[in-house]
């Protein structure tokens, strides 16, 4: 609590602790105004879904979704380098994409 206080000092929020006491009071209302969705979800299993070409990813990433995982981030490409004597090429040997599933406490969902 001291660091806020300085903080908000620091800041120019507030000259003196009548100040920082209203402005304390005045962001404790606004967090108060904030409605939350649900429950807090954590992060209870994860894979990574790699596949020889984009079209199975896709197929792959969509029958997980339909059993409730969830991608997290964009898909990943690993490429291998062809080297040739004129020029260099490469070629994509996998597709990558992370998934998660989702709980909450509430139910006793937990890591796995």
């Amino acid at each position: 609590m001291k660091h806020l206080l300085i903080g908000l000092l620091f800041m120019g929020c507030a000259q003196d602790n009548s100040e920082i006491t209203a402005v304390l009071e005045r962001n404790t209302e606004a967090l108060k105004s904030v409605s939350v969705s649900g429950p807090e979800q954590i992060v209870v299993d994860y894979q990574i879904v790699k596949t020889s070409n984009a079209d199975k990813l896709v197929e792959e990433v969509k029958t997980l979704m339909s059993e409730g995982w969830q991608p997290l981030g964009g898909h990943d490409l690993e490429f291998q380098a062809l080297h040739d004597s004129r020029l260099a090429k490469f070629h994509i040997f996998r597709y990558q994409q992370t998934m998660v599933k989702y709980g909450t406490i509430e139910n006793g969902d937990e890591p796995k």
